[in-house]
């Protein structure tokens, strides 16, 4: 009987190589260094000129917003401005870039020429808008009373409409009333009753042109 003969490869036994330990390596800081810096930047770039979260610190905004809520505000429907960057860095300085007027209704954060802390509002009022505040009952403390103001071309009314609420309008059995008009156009009229128990009661009406009362909206 014929034994076939091996090749080379067949012959030869399978090798057993150990595996070489692998070398530990040290951590490499600068890379490390660089990711969280870009990581920073990428934070501060999203704040800037995308989106910021905010804290509703007080009752100023209520029913809508309640203190303690926590949102979301984005940053580039109105445009930019120099109060843009997260920590108010840059000089002040006119107009916006890319800029459009919010609309009545929309809830906004500004921060006041000259001041550095943001506040969170709703708009009431656009350039050319009048706006009036009436209060009646409570003649004790300032009521009744009628305030009117024109707003210039960038929205800013020359009487300070704020100062009042917070001196005049937060007394009971007081009713307030925040008119905005404009020539032919149907007003808004946003009531503020205060109750004896001190809680305030809203109620949006409409003034039609040539009106002088308010009536519930159609």
């Amino acid at each position: 009987m014929r034994i076939p003969e091996l090749s080379d490869t067949e012959a030869e036994a399978p090798a057993t190589d150990t595996p070489a330990k692998p070398v530990k390596q040290g951590t490499d800081w600068a890379a490390e260094g660089r990711g969280i810096l870009w990581l920073v930047l990428g934070v501060l770039a999203f704040w800037c000129f995308i989106a910021k979260p905010f804290y509703i610190p007080s009752e100023s905004m209520m029913p809508t917003l309640i203190k303690g809520d926590r949102l979301v505000v984005t940053k580039y429907p109105y445009g930019w401005s120099y109060v843009s960057p997260s920590f108010h860095v840059l000089p002040f300085m006119h107009g916006r870039l890319l800029g459009h007027l919010p609309e009545r209704g929309d809830v906004v954060i500004l921060t006041p020429p000259g001041g550095s802390s943001d506040y969170i509002k709703r708009v009431i009022g656009l350039p050319g808008d009048t706006i009036e505040l009436r209060c009646t009952g409570g003649k004790k403390k300032g009521c009744p009373f009628t305030k009117k103001a024109q707003t210039g071309k960038r929205g800013k009314s020359k009487v300070n409409l704020v100062s009042l609420l917070k001196k005049r309008y937060l007394k009971r059995n007081a009713v307030l009333e925040i008119r905005v008009t404009r020539v032919n156009e149907i007003g808004r009229v946003q009531r503020l009753k205060i109750t004896k128990r001190g809680a305030v009661k809203s109620e949006l009406l409409c003034l039609n042109v040539g009106a002088t009362a308010p009536a519930k909206c159609s």
